[in-house]
């Protein structure tokens, strides 16, 4: 066991993985890494929801919270939803080959092996072979990711993480909101624990529903981004009214419409970085 408290190690992780990702982006000066980086953490979030959500692989115990599930669920981003997804990037944008691809992978295997033995993370049926095979793939992915967004009019791709950056977003929010200030549950039925539930049908929501939405109507009017936001008001009252969602009573219409204007806001900035080759930060 370390002496220093849990959280230490994932704060440390996360802190020094952001510095490294600001320090590529001073360097390259490539607005589409930041779609990059947020559509990669989209991918290994439908691996994740698979695995650890659904599967129950590991567990994470970085002690940030009370409450076991979500405290689980928060270690994971430190780790899958942070320095992986910045370690592929810096991979992609500096095009580093083989040496440096096992020497990372290598890094995440023996942090992984430092977390095991710190029992501030636990393998259920995962195994340390899994980690060390997969991060390289993810990898090479990556660097193929972004060689096409930098060098082709690959449609298909742009959209694809137009996609995987929106839902990544999405749930993300949605997270912090739930861990934060709770103002809503998602109650399909599936698990015991509530927020275990929640986050097991809520994901169904964001990738299927909520996403597409989004990604439909952000370009366009604000017609279009008023007609999916009731659409998506529409939605939530059909799922309390089936008892499939509850909604704190301090969440008005007013935080509703704040939240997604903000978020449309957000993504118009970032589907243009994404979906226009060379775009720059200004």
């Amino acid at each position: 066991m370390s002496e220093l408290p849990n959280s230490f190690w994932f704060t440390l992780l996360t802190i020094v993985s952001y510095v490294l990702f600001f320090i590529t982006l001073y360097i390259k000066r490539e607005a589409i890494l930041v779609p990059l980086l947020l559509g990669i953490s989209g991918l290994i979030y439908v691996v994740e929801y698979l695995i650890l959500v659904l599967l129950n692989s590991y567990t994470y115990n970085p002690n940030y919270l009370e409450r076991e599930y979500l405290d689980n669920i928060l270690g994971s981003v430190p780790s899958n939803f942070v320095s992986v997804p910045i370690a592929a990037t810096i991979i992609a944008a500096f095009r580093l080959g083989w040496k440096w691809i096992i020497a990372i992978d290598l890094m995440f295997v023996a942090i992984e092996i430092g977390f095991l033995k710190m029992e501030i993370y636990f393998h259920h049926w995962w195994e340390l072979a899994y980690t060390a095979t997969l991060f390289p793939i993810l990898f090479l992915i990556s660097r193929y990711w972004l060689h096409l967004l930098r060098t082709a009019q690959v449609k298909w791709l742009r959209w694809t993480t137009v996609y995987l950056m929106t839902m990544s977003l999405i749930v993300t929010i949605d997270f912090f909101l739930v861990v934060f200030v709770e103002p809503l549950l998602f109650t399909p039925g599936w698990f015991e624990d509530p927020y275990k539930d929640h986050i097991a049908g809520s994901a169904m929501y964001y990738m299927f529903v909520l996403t597409p939405l989004f990604v439909f109507t952000t370009l366009r009017n604000w017609i279009w981004k008023g007609a999916a936001i009731g659409v998506i008001m529409v939605l939530d009252e059909i799922l309390v009214y089936f008892k499939c969602l509850e909604i704190a009573t301090f969440w008005t219409h007013g935080h509703f419409l704040f939240l997604n204007i903000t978020l449309f806001i957000l993504l118009k900035r970032l589907y243009r970085w994404t979906i226009v080759p060379g775009a720059n930060f200004s």
